[in-house]
């Protein structure tokens, strides 16, 4: 792997986390809705302008949009509100597992034993993690920040779904 591809790979983490910490400090400000409403209206309205519109999909986007980003943010929001930042950025961690089971429920695929150890080891991780005396009393806000990763994974296999997809970039102006 290449130096340039090694930071790029970094970066994604890197920005999600830095990402969590501005929504952390935005919520001592706003709602937490309309925290992330005004997020993404801001982003699509930066956006918009530079993509066509993906007729015949908007219908299924619109799902797309209402679930894996409206329900998405809404609970993870909501749960970061009571939670610390950095609590919250490994709870949503667990799409990532949630989308290997959806995967598997939904596209037949077969996720092997590595993958099963490491969906295992990460649900371990945070039933760990969350039953820590310091967190006595999180559990809404924890389970409604898992909740916003399984939307999360939702909204994954909803793209998955689309035929003939509208590039990333333009998929993004419309879902927000």
């Amino acid at each position: 792997m290449k130096n340039s591809e090694l930071l790029l790979a970094a970066s994604v983490p890197l920005l999600w986390g830095f990402g969590f910490t501005f929504a952390k400090v935005g919520l001592n400000e706003f709602p937490p809705l309309f925290l992330m409403g005004l997020r993404f209206s801001l982003a699509s309205l930066v956006l918009i302008w530079f993509v066509p519109i993906p007729r015949g999909q908007l219908k299924q986007i619109f799902w797309i949009s209402f679930v894996g980003s409206t329900l998405r943010y809404g609970m993870t929001f909501t749960g970061l509100s009571m939670i610390d930042a950095s609590l919250a950025i490994i709870i949503i961690q667990l799409g990532v597992p949630f989308s290997i089971l959806l995967a598997a429920i939904i596209f037949k695929e077969k996720p092997g034993i590595q993958r099963i150890l490491g969906m295992l080891i990460s649900f371990a991780g945070i039933i760990l993690i969350a039953g820590q005396p310091s967190l006595s009393g999180q559990l809404p806000a924890i389970l409604l920040t898992a909740a916003g990763a399984m939307m999360w994974s939702v909204g994954q296999v909803m793209v998955k779904r689309l035929e003939n997809p509208p590039s990333g970039f333009a998929l993004i102006a419309w879902i927000g």
